[in-house]
């Protein structure tokens, strides 16, 4: 971990916008738009051959255990996606409702992770459109550590042809994994897509229950 180095100019830097990882995620990563987007958009661009071993979970698991680590391999937990395009991202369902979205971030854009992804007052919205709601800032105490919590939800688009009314809330967690102000930030984003509250500080620890999270 090291200190921001916030060393004086004589003129600021102007930042170009959003981040790419943030457009991508919409501010807010429905697992739609993250699986279904980009394996659109990566099937284009590098071929059939890239998803494959995208969605090999062979290959994946071996990578994903560098950042989640653990003695076995969870039992009942399905990893369906991983990547370091844009960001390295690993799409994980353990089984009982829960996808967790792990991303590890780039250090060009650990700023924006503190700045936007875990900000309460950043909703993340797009032209208007697509924010995040209800943003609830927290922690949560796993494995003698204590992680930042991020609540909030989104609004499923209803299905159909043309669109329609907005559907139910998709409620999320974002976990840092990471301490604040790490040049890699590690954070994983838990989506309950169709459940009736917002999850909870033990379905959050029962996520995290087979991997080491705990830090030194």
């Amino acid at each position: 971990m090291s200190d921001a180095n916030w060393g004086a100019s004589e003129a600021p830097v102007k930042k170009s916008g959003l981040p790419k990882w943030l457009l991508w995620c919409g501010g807010g990563c429905l697992l739609a738009l993250v699986v279904g987007g980009i394996g659109a958009f990566v099937l284009f661009k590098l071929g059939k051959e890239f998803v494959e071993e995208a969605q090999d979970a062979e290959k994946q698991w071996p990578k994903l255990q560098l950042l989640l680590p653990f003695d076995e391999r969870p039992a009942g937990y399905e990893l369906g996606w991983g990547s370091s395009f844009l960001m390295e991202t690993y799409v994980l369902k353990d089984g009982k409702g829960l996808v967790g979205v792990v991303m590890r971030f780039k250090e060009s854009d650990s700023e924006s992770v503190d700045a936007q992804l875990m900000n309460p007052e950043f909703s993340g919205s797009f032209m208007g459109m697509g924010g995040r709601k209800d943003l609830q800032k927290g922690v949560v105490q796993m494995q003698g550590a204590t992680f930042d919590v991020l609540r909030f939800h989104q609004t499923e688009p209803q299905a159909g042809p043309g669109g329609g009314e907005p559907g139910a809330p998709a409620f999320s967690a974002y976990v840092r994994l990471t301490e604040a102000g790490d040049t890699r930030p590690v954070v994983v984003q838990l989506l309950a897509i169709g459940a009736t509250e917002p999850i909870g500080d033990d379905q959050i620890r029962e996520f995290f229950a087979p991997f080491h999270v705990g830090r030194k």
